[in-house]
Formats: C-alpha cells, structure tokens, sequence
C-alpha cells in the first residue's frame, strides 16, 4: 500500500511539473510574441529609432529566457529562435527595413514553432 501511494505521490507530481512547464511556455510564447508585435508595428510606421530600442528591449528579454527554456525545449528550436533573433539588432541599425521585416517573421514563426512541438497534442504523440 505504502508502494501505491508513493508511485501516485510521484506521478502527481511529475504531471503537476509537466502543467506548469506548459503554461509557463505558454505565457512566456505569448509575451515574447506580444513584444515582438510591438516591433513590427514600429517598423512598419517608420518610426525605426523606436524599433531598435524595442529590438533591444525583445533580444534582452530573450537572453534572459533562453537559458531557462534550455532545460525543458528541445535545444534546437531554441537555438532557431536565437539564430534568426541575432540578426536582428545589425538589420535595425544599419536600416535594412526588408530584410529586418523578413528576419522579424522568422523570429515569430520560429516562437510559434517551439511553442507548437511542446505543446501537448496528437500529431506531438505520434
């Protein structure tokens, strides 16, 4: 009986971890995609000394959470979101405006795409 209890105790709690990674993923997908539609609606109105600091703003933020994201994300989408979010500081400064509007959507595909392979559904279980 003691074996049950300390199995469900144990279960119980690495389904309670699992939970919480989740939606701190979630909230931590949806603040980083919030902040980069800030980006994009300054660069989209030209107001480019705005977007670099916002930019700033966005690739401090990811700092912080790329090494906390590190010990429960496949190490890969991580490393996406960081390759393609390095680009974008050098785009913003040196006022390449197409290229950093490209670079920013690759940022928020590859957000959205490491939200999407954690996330628990059917075709992640397949």
């Amino acid at each position: 009986m003691k074996r049950l209890i300390a199995a469900m105790i144990i279960a119980l709690s690495m389904i309670s971890l699992a939970a919480w990674l989740l939606y701190d993923l979630k909230n931590t997908k949806d603040e980083l995609l919030g902040s980069l539609d800030l980006v994009y609606e300054a660069a989209n109105t030209e107001d480019y000394e705005r977007a670099a600091q916002l930019t700033d703003q966005f690739l401090e933020r990811w700092n912080a959470e790329e090494d906390r994201l590190m010990m429960f994300v496949a190490h890969t989408h991580v490393d996406n979101v960081s390759t393609a979010a390095s680009r974008l500081a050098a785009l913003i400064k040196y006022r390449d405006i197409p290229d950093y509007m490209s670079q920013l959507r690759q940022v928020y595909q590859a957000i959205e795409h490491l939200w999407r392979a954690e996330a628990p559904s059917f075709d992640n279980m397949l």
